[in-house]
């Protein structure tokens, strides 16, 4: 869901099974990172919940994408302003 009048994306994955503690661990590797660095550092990761965040992050580009209709938007002008993860 796009938000336009502050260009932000969002994207979630449900039903993810991992436990919180393990995904907030490699969500904060990648917080605040651009999304071309971030996706770097997720690829070479070694926990399984690295894969679950990358297709989550890869759908919040193709997103912001699709918001900005006619605009060309390379990732790496994106940057990861927030990730949530729910807590237990």
């Amino acid at each position: 869901m796009a938000n336009n009048t502050t260009n932000e994306v969002r994207a979630t994955a449900k039903y993810v099974r991992v436990a919180p503690r393990k995904a907030r661990a490699v969500v904060g590797l990648i917080r605040n990172l651009p999304v071309a660095k971030a996706l770097e550092v997720l690829q070479f990761n070694t926990r399984a919940v690295s894969e679950d965040i990358s297709k989550v992050l890869r759908s919040a580009v193709a997103n912001a994408v699709d918001a900005q209709i006619g605009v060309r938007v390379s990732s790496i002008d994106v940057c990861i302003d927030e990730l949530i993860f729910p807590k237990e």
